[in-house]
């Protein structure tokens, strides 16, 4: 879906992207992260051909992006920015309408396609369809600028820190409603961002960059895996407790022990939280209920060895 081969950008004697290579498929969600001026961004604006490499090629769909118009590119592509980006003189249905338009697309499809966003991202169209951008909160104003990035129906979406400027619960709240979107629409997205709990959270696989060099390029659990000294360091030993936040309890527990256990974990629950009232009540086991019927146990130890088959090599 989209390829980099070799690719290196400098800015004077500065190399901000050197000789990076990786392949993202249809319908994957990649993360980007590092420190700042790592060259997560600088990569983002190179796919869609907002600066050009000075190396090597970028391939969507097969086909060199300097095959295409440029202009022609960047509509075909969604884009979401920290700022979002949103016209402050244009309401939210002239906004998310911005590309369609470009497009020529017919009004009444148009229209159709602006109610459908609004209540995509969680927002109610009557109340919203008609506020400018000032009436609008943080977090309303990152999920018009997702609607935005959506309204074109494009195969890929480019998102530079989209949640980094929004208070901590909206951006919980933001990353959990597009991973939901995500689930359904399975856009191909590139995600950058400078927080690794975010990137462990969203990443289908995640890019570590440092001084514009990949230093890895893997899923988030083969990433927990890695011998890379600088990766390790890069995570910390916290990101397994944080990750645990990826996995639901149905996916791992096992059936049934009869055992009187007096607490219970919704199936859909994550395992991050199940540890967390694990320590709180001092017990190594709950069982899982789903509408309120045991369907499962899941142990403590079953928590703690969740990454011990990949590191054993079975």
């Amino acid at each position: 879906m989209i390829v980099l081969k070799n690719v290196t950008k400098r800015f004077g004697n500065q190399i901000a992207v050197d000789n990076l290579s990786m392949e993202l498929k249809k319908g994957e969600l990649c993360v980007f992260v590092g420190e700042s001026g790592c060259g997560k961004s600088t990569t983002l604006r190179m796919i869609n051909r907002l600066i050009d490499a000075d190396e090597g090629t970028i391939e969507i769909n097969q086909k060199n992006i300097h095959d295409y118009n440029g202009e022609e590119l960047r509509r075909r592509i969604g884009y979401v920015v920290q700022s979002t980006g949103l016209f402050p003189h244009m309401n939210v249905r002239e906004n998310i309408s911005v590309v369609p338009r470009l497009l020529n697309w017919k009004e009444d499809r148009i229209l159709e396609r602006v109610k459908e966003l609004i209540a995509l991202v969680g927002l109610d169209v009557k109340a919203y369809i008609n506020k400018y951008p000032s009436e609008l909160s943080g977090g309303e104003a990152q999920r018009i600028g997702v609607a935005r990035a959506l309204a074109a129906d494009p195969e890929i979406i480019l998102m530079d820190e989209p949640f980094g400027a929004v208070d901590p619960l909206n951006r919980a709240n933001l990353q959990n409603e597009f991973l939901k979107i995500q689930k359904q629409l399975k856009k191909t997205v590139i995600f950058v961002t400078h927080d690794i709990d975010e990137a462990m959270k969203m990443g289908d696989k995640i890019a570590i960059m440092s001084k514009g060099i990949l230093r890895n390029f893997a899923s988030p659990e083969d990433t927990l895996l890695s011998d890379d000294e600088f990766v390790k360091s890069f995570l910390g030993s916290e990101t397994y407790i944080k990750i645990l936040s990826r996995f639901r309890v149905k996916e791992h527990m096992r059936p049934q022990n009869g055992a009187d256990i007096p607490y219970h974990a919704d199936c859909e629950a994550n395992l991050r939280d199940v540890l967390a009232q694990m320590i709180e009540y001092g017990t190594d086991s709950m069982h899982v209920t789903e509408k309120g019927k045991i369907t499962g146990t899941i142990l403590l130890s079953d928590i703690l060895n969740l990454f011990q088959k990949g590191r054993k090599g079975e």
